[in-house]
């Protein structure tokens, strides 16, 4: 396992997009279809080639301190209106019963960063991806990916994501792909992580080759909250062309840190520069997830996609 404690972009506000729903719109599970992340776990389970990235909020909000990206005044101020916020507002946001007790003991005498680490408040993120399936012809492959809180984050806004890549031929020449599927959904659980409430579809965005930038609120549940995100993409060469042989795959992961309104023009930046692609920050963001990973066509254990022919 590898583990990248450096913070990633927060909160996605994604401009334009091939699926938008409501940013409250809940599926619950008494009336959702089987759903497929525990398929998605499955098959990084079962890979030897599965890449995970661990993060925690507590660190990079340290890390976002040192850099000067925010100042400890700052970090007390949102502190503050967390703790002047009523019980309902909170619960509404996402965050746990105790959560919500240690928050409400905070006052403006303490330090908002030391406080936090002294509590229970610490949470973990834990990123996935792998190759979930290919077609066996080098024209096409999936790329699959899990995203999954440790426990209710102490900021629970909107958060995105995003996952690129880079398809190359036998002489590490980029071919043109397209993405014929695309699919992420977030499994919505109660305050203490232990009952499915339902699902809430992600907005994507996939307008840029090579690129699917995703983001998802995970409070304003109901009291719930987004605690996983998964999602497959499939990718085929452009040209229909049997030659791919090497498939470059970068992730990113956004968590917002100061609550913003959707719809504020805030997105995650990316670049494109041969044969890399780069997210970073833009505005009131900081990176908390980043990784790539090169996979080749010919790895033995890629395991099957479930249910379907790719």
């Amino acid at each position: 396992m590898k583990y990248l404690l450096r913070a990633v972009a927060f909160v996605l506000v994604l401009v334009s997009g091939i699926s938008f729903l409501g940013w409250n719109s809940i599926t619950y599970a008494k009336d959702s279809e089987d759903y497929t992340i525990d398929e998605i776990n499955r098959i990084l389970e079962a890979s030897s080639t599965t890449q995970t990235i661990v993060a925690s909020e507590i660190e990079m909000i340290e890390q976002m301190i040192a850099e000067g990206v925010i100042t400890e005044e700052q970090l007390n101020h949102e502190m503050q209106k967390l703790s002047a916020a009523s019980f309902a507002e909170l619960r509404n946001k996402g965050y746990t019963n105790s959560q919500i007790e240690s928050i409400k003991d905070y006052d403006a005498s303490m330090d908002a960063l030391n406080y936090i680490k002294s509590g229970s408040q610490e949470a973990y993120v834990t990123f996935r991806y792998g190759l979930a399936g290919s077609d066996n012809t080098k024209k096409a492959v999936r790329i699959a990916y899990d995203i999954i809180w440790s426990k209710v984050p102490l900021f629970c806004f909107t958060d995105g994501f995003g996952i690129g890549w880079i398809a190359t031929d036998k002489d590490s020449k980029e071919l043109a792909t397209i993405v014929t599927e695309v699919v992420s959904t977030g499994m919505v659980y109660s305050v203490d992580g232990s009952e499915w409430i339902g699902t809430r579809e992600a907005t994507l965005d996939t307008n840029t080759p090579g690129i699917v930038a995703g983001e998802i609120a995970l409070g304003k549940a109901d009291g719930n909250y987004v605690k996983r995100i998964g999602g497959m993409i499939m990718v085929e060469t452009q040209a229909g062309s049997y030659n791919l042989e090497t498939i470059r795959i970068f992730v990113a992961y956004a968590h917002s840190y100061f609550f913003i309104e959707v719809g504020a023009g805030v997105a995650i930046d990316f670049e494109k520069v041969g044969l890399n692609i780069t997210f970073s920050p833009k505005l009131k963001q900081e990176m908390l997830v980043r990784d790539n990973h090169t996979f080749r066509y010919s790895d033995l254990d890629i395991i099957e996609a479930p249910n379907d022919e790719l």
